[in-house]
């Protein structure tokens, strides 16, 4: 049968122009070698054509006629090609057939294109693409739908509508568009957590992140650094845990200011070293214990800068200046008199009055004098556990790492102290507060007082000293003082700001092993047990840990008396732990 091209003849019954068709010769070979005219570069062969010259050949060798021959068209009539008149004059065929062919053919494929249309549109709901928020009943170009249809010849284009086409490359640049300027948004937001977290150094080792790269596009879409509050902020760590074996911990801290909420998640994989020897002792349990452990060191190393931050935050600056300029004082300053203590001990323990000033030529010596009270190191009072004068600094940091004012700054110095004549090796200066007086005194006078107005009850006065001996019991307890009896509570101005306030003196007798200080002990004012605590004491008790002990106390306490301490510290804990559990948090903890 005669095989002739679709697309001259589409193409013509649409009114277009049909390009010129190359004429084809008929050869008088019954293989049906086809040439152009004008040309020996034979054409490219298909499977159906091929096939046909294979029948054609096997009728030639048992005698049988070709169709094409019975039909009067050469066997050389390729598919794809189009009959021109002088071809079909050269063929045998008249002209009155040809005009019937082409008009026979323009009708078959007009139906063959509605056919195509119809089954595209019944086969489009079954196949869908759709864009991101856009549901299935917005079927406009322009909105990112597309419908694909399924076509017998998908070699052929002629089932591709061009405006569907041009409609759907709108939409799929609209959409390239949007998340370029997506992607934009995110680096930004990438490029600010970085910068925040090389500006609180919060990654181990205090290595900064690499920023990400910057085109001149994102230039101008650089955030505000004001805005971070509440962007997450991530730290990555890989360290050696255990030889052969490497791990790698990922934390992540995300805050939501809004709702007071703060997540931290923390990951950690571990993996073995290759061309190492201790890598064949190793097996996935063990991976699995040390990826544990490097969980828990990037929790305490967190824990650690988190807390630290929280001591800076919380300590009023002013306060804070205050006690660096005493301290330096204390350490540093000049003994410009001396005389010996109006208090003695009934132990023989000796102490002096000495006032110290900060003397120097440059700026920094400000010359301001103060007075100060020093007890010298004795060999009888460091045996006894009576008299030993590194408590007193001890006392005075664990009242600082609790957040509390009540004992007076004291620090420890060694080397030739030239007081009241005599030089010792090493002694303790503490901060002399003028004007004390005992602080059983001054409750009683405002307990008269209150009650001479007709003020009866417990007031505002009464919770705070009551907040006040619950923070000595646990300074107490912490530092194992059992030597605290009404003459060690005081009354004066602050060393601080000269307010009147209640402090605490005299911890040379802490750290004796044959003491027994507990928490539910009667105190000097005998008001029973402690039963609460101060908010502020509870959170900084439980931001104490042994790493910070060791970095403030190890000049004055050697390694089992800290190790001991943070034991007594985990016990109070537990001990409020169990109040609040019991008794409720509004009744224990108190402001």
């Amino acid at each position: 049968p005669l095989v002739v091209d679709e697309a001259p003849a589409a193409a013509e019954a649409h009114g277009a122009a049909v390009p010129p068709q190359p004429e084809l010769l008929a050869h008088g070979s019954d293989e049906g070698e086809v040439e152009r005219a004008g040309t020996d570069v034979p054409q490219l062969q298909n499977p159906a054509k091929t096939r046909a010259r294979s029948g054609q050949a096997g009728r030639k060798k048992r005698g049988e006629p070709s169709p094409s021959s019975l039909n009067g068209v050469g066997g050389g009539a390729a598919a794809g090609s189009a009959i021109s008149p002088a071809g079909a004059a050269k063929r045998g065929i008249s002209p009155g057939m040809l005009s019937y062919i082409r008009k026979k053919f323009k009708s078959e494929a007009a139906a063959a294109k509605d056919a195509k249309t119809a089954t595209a549109s019944t086969t489009a709901a079954s196949s869908f693409i759709t864009s991101r928020g856009e549901g299935p009943t917005n079927r406009s170009p322009s909105s990112g739908f597309v419908e694909r249809s399924v076509v017998e010849d998908p070699e052929s284009l002629a089932h591709i509508d061009v405006d569907e086409l041009c409609g759907v490359l709108k939409a799929l640049e609209d959409k390239d568009q949007k998340w370029r300027e997506e992607l934009k948004e995110q680096r930004t937001l990438l490029r600010q957590a970085i910068k925040k977290l090389n500006a609180t150094s919060i990654m181990a080792g205090g290595a900064a992140v690499a920023m990400p790269a910057e085109s001149e596009e994102e230039e101008e879409a650089k955030g505000d650094p004001s805005g971070l509050t509440g962007l997450p902020v991530t730290s990555k760590t890989c360290e050696i845990v255990h030889p052969g074996a490497e791990c790698c911990t990922r934390v992540m801290v995300s805050v939501c200011p809004s709702e007071n909420r703060a997540t931290v998640t923390v990951e950690a994989s571990a993996r073995p070293l290759s061309g190492q020897s201790a890598e064949e002792d190793l097996g996935t349990q063990d991976m699995v214990a040390l990826a544990s452990l490097a969980v828990q060191r990037a929790g305490g190393r967190l824990f650690a800068h988190e807390t630290h931050t929280l001591r800076k935050k919380k300590r009023a600056q002013d306060r804070h200046t205050g006690h660096l300029e005493l301290s330096k004082i204390l350490q540093r300053g000049e003994i410009v008199s001396s005389r010996r203590s109006d208090h003695t001990s009934e132990f023989g323990h000796e102490s002096f009055l000495v006032e110290i000033e900060d003397r120097g030529s440059d700026s920094s010596h400000s010359g301001r004098r103060i007075k100060a009270l020093f007890k010298p190191r004795s060999e009888e009072g460091e045996e006894s556990g009576w008299h030993r004068v590194g408590c007193e600094a001890v006392a005075y940091q664990l009242n600082l790492l609790l957040g509390m004012d009540y004992v007076p700054p004291s620090h420890v110095r060694k080397g030739e102290i030239v007081v009241d004549g005599q030089e010792f090796d090493e002694g303790c200066f503490t901060y002399f507060v003028e004007g004390a007086r005992q602080l059983n005194e001054v409750v009683g006078e405002q307990r008269q007082q209150r009650h001479g107005h007709g003020m009866g009850g417990k007031g505002d006065s009464d919770l705070d000293m009551a907040v006040f001996l619950s923070d000595t019991r646990i300074l107490d307890v912490l530092i194992h003082n059992s030597d605290r009896h009404s003459g060690h509570f005081m009354h004066g101005p602050h060393w601080i700001d000269g307010g009147a306030s209640a402090f605490l003196i005299d911890h040379a007798a802490g750290f004796r092993r044959e003491a027994c200080v507990r928490m539910d002990h009667e105190n000097a004012f005998m008001t029973g047990p402690t039963r609460i605590i101060s908010a502020r004491t509870y959170l900084h008790l439980r931001y104490l840990t042994c790493d910070i002990l060791e970095e403030k106390l190890t000049p004055y306490l050697n390694l089992s008396e800290i190790c001991e301490l943070n034991r007594r510290k985990d016990a109070i804990l537990d001990y409020f732990d169990g109040l609040v559990f019991f008794e409720g948090y509004d009744n224990v903890v108190v402001d």
